[in-house]
């Protein structure tokens, strides 16, 4: 239409004419185009999330390589499917799942140390895994590849290999085959790519997980090996505490003085024990003399009595000796002695430090491997909010199609008045192309708001004819609306009141209250657009006369992914991304349903003000 209005002002009827004609074959060829790619995206983000739903959250390998093999055989243009993963220990790929047309079901080959397996490097799978390339053959026979074998490859003409690439680098290969040549394009190249990069975060999440699961494993060992440890030395200290040979030494409780001593106390005192009987308990060892007044005051309480301390041999340059001391009063025939036992406690004390260094040590290497798993979790998490992304990204087709529903309408529109040979004014014209070029920024807008789901943006907020935005949506909705044979009503008295919000935002409030509406109605039914202004607020309100919403689905209406539309008509992302754009413009949003009728009522502020003022 452009070309139209560059011509001169006296060119003929017949000559514009033929450039109408032009420029509608030029629209309708652009439109076809259009449609084409969009249906191939719709499909390729059919597969994606078919894909993503099936292996994004699983931890199991053969889950995930069935899987793969299943869903492309049945999605793709490919006669098989099979799925090899690297082993890096081996230098091999082995191949793990494999389907073809002719299976009922994948076919999954478990690891065996008699399996043979490609080497890194070997025929076309070797070469993509060595390369981390990936490789599209039309024609095997012509091949330099497969000259060397007669005809090409038996069975398979067109070949697909692509490299599943993970942190680590390559981790094994998916192929694709078709007995055809030229089955398989650059488009089914970059299709494979995105379900490569999804299965190799699913790869990681597998070998991730085994990790940590190794790694568990592996601390449980070394918690139990030096909980045994610790064991051993317990039950090694009790042992030598029993049966090592004790100092003991008599005393009398009437006179103090030393009535026996075995060698072992002698050794420890540095003397002969002979020297030692008839001596006062302090000549045993004269350091501990404050000891012994309070071990002997143990002979009037009758208590038994413990201590540790350090002595210094004679004879021995001082060496420190650490000594446990236990007393004892028993009563004999004649009189009450002190059964006094020393031992050397030395060696215990130095397997107490030794225990306390283990335990520290142990502590430290537990706080180290805590930091590790807590790290591996963090990234468990990370791959899971990007494949939920990825999930999201699905949605695009529903929330898009509106705006294309409008472009569609009008472009048709147009072709059936230049078709019938109708006159088109200059300003139904330039209408006509303003919607056009508005919902083709719509779709843009849209595409920007459903990527931004889970990272909202400010809003823009600019007074706006509150008019003026039931108008537009109620036009973009029109298209939608003349199919089904449902009329829209528009009514209220805030329709000449200026709001302060973001147009965009309730344009697309509005559009998908409607829309989801216009679903819901039976042919001519009429669908009710009415805005009503309430002291500083005002409501939206799209009511429509359908089934209603059952009781027991209702609280999970704005949940995302949640739809009551049959499989293939919704994503469930409408109601969730208009409950988030209406509290982005500080609003609440309400349904009221019941058999024959359902109102979704919006209300929002005339002024808008930042939250915290």
């Amino acid at each position: 239409m452009m070309a139209l209005a560059r011509e001169k002002p006296h060119t003929r009827p017949s000559e514009l004419l033929k450039a109408a004609r032009r420029e509608k074959k030029l629209y309708a060829t652009l439109l076809a185009n259009a449609n084409q790619r969009f249906n191939e995206k719709v499909k390729e983000l059919s597969i994606l999330r078919r894909i993503g739903d099936s292996i994004s959250s699983s931890l199991n390998e053969r889950g995930v390589c069935e899987s793969l093999v299943n869903i492309l055989t049945s999605e793709m243009t490919a006669e098989n499917c099979s799925v090899m993963l690297l082993s890096a220990e081996r230098g091999c790929l082995f191949l793990k799942a494999a389907q073809g047309q002719t299976d009922q079901a994948p076919r999954y080959f478990p690891d065996s140390a008699s399996q043979k397996g490609i080497a890194v490097g070997e025929g076309v799978a070797g070469w993509v895994a060595k390369s981390g390339k990936p490789m599209l053959i039309r024609d095997t026979a012509r091949h330099s590849r497969f000259k060397h074998i007669t005809g090409g490859m038996k069975g398979i003409s067109s070949l697909l290999c692509m490299p599943i690439k993970g942190d680590e680098g390559v981790l094994g290969v998916l192929n694709l085959s078709h007995p055809d040549i030229g089955k398989f394009s650059a488009e089914n190249e970059r299709l494979l790519r995105l379900i490569v990069s999804q299965a190799a975060l699913a790869f990681n999440n597998i070998r991730l997980f085994t990790r940590i699961k190794t790694f568990n494993e592996e601390l449980e060992g070394k918690v139990a090996e030096r909980t045994k440890q610790l064991g051993d030395s317990e039950r090694k200290y009790k042992s030598l505490m029993k049966q090592g040979a004790e100092g003991i030494v008599i005393v009398s409780a009437k006179t103090g003085k030393i009535m026996e001593c075995n060698d072992v106390a002698g050794d420890l005192a540095g003397t002969k024990p002979e020297k030692l009987v008839g001596e006062g308990i302090a000549a045993l060892f004269p350091s501990l003399k404050p000891d012994f007044q309070r071990i002997g005051k143990s002979t009037k309480s009758r208590k038994p009595l413990t201590a540790e301390c350090v002595i210094y041999k004679p004879r021995r340059k001082r060496e420190p000796l650490y000594v446990g001391i236990s007393a004892n009063v028993i009563d004999l025939v004649e009189e009450r002695v002190l059964y006094l036992t020393f031992h050397d406690i030395t060696q215990r004390l130095q397997l107490e430090k030794k225990l306390k260094n283990y335990s520290r040590e142990l502590e430290q290497e537990v706080k180290k491997r805590t930091g590790e798993l807590r790290t591996a979790q963090e990234e468990l998490v990370q791959a899971a909010k990007l494949a939920a992304l990825g999930q999201l990204a699905s949605g695009v087709a529903h929330e898009i199609n509106n705006p294309l529903a409008v472009i569609a309408g009008y472009a048709e529109d147009l072709k059936d008045r230049i078709t019938n040979g109708e006159e088109i004014g200059k300003n139904t014209l330039m209408g006509a192309l303003n919607m056009i070029i508005q919902s083709g920024e719509r779709c843009h807008s849209i595409t920007r708001e459903i990527l931004d789901f889970s990272k909202p943006r400010m809003a823009r907020i600019e007074p706006h004819f509150l008019g003026d935005i039931v108008s537009a949506s109620v036009s973009m909705a029109g298209a939608h609306a003349k199919e089904r044979n449902v009329p829209l009503a528009v009514g209220g008295n805030a329709l000449r009141l200026n709001v302060e919000t973001d147009r965009n935002h309730l344009v697309q409030i509005l559009i998908n209250l409607i829309n989801n509406a216009i679903d819901a109605s039976p042919s001519h039914s009429t669908v009710k657009v009415e805005a009503n202004e309430h002291n500083s607020h005002v409501t939206l309100s799209v009511t429509d006369f359908g089934h209603g919403i059952p009781k027991e689905v209702k609280h999970k209406i704005f949940d995302p992914f949640f739809s009551t539309k049959v499989p293939g008509k919704g994503t469930g992302l409408g109601l969730s991304i208009t409950y988030q754009l209406v509290g982005r413009l500080h609003g609440d949003i309400a349904v009221e349903s019941q058999p024959g009728k359902t109102a979704f009522t919006v209300t929002l502020p005339v002024k808008y003000e930042e939250k915290g003022k």
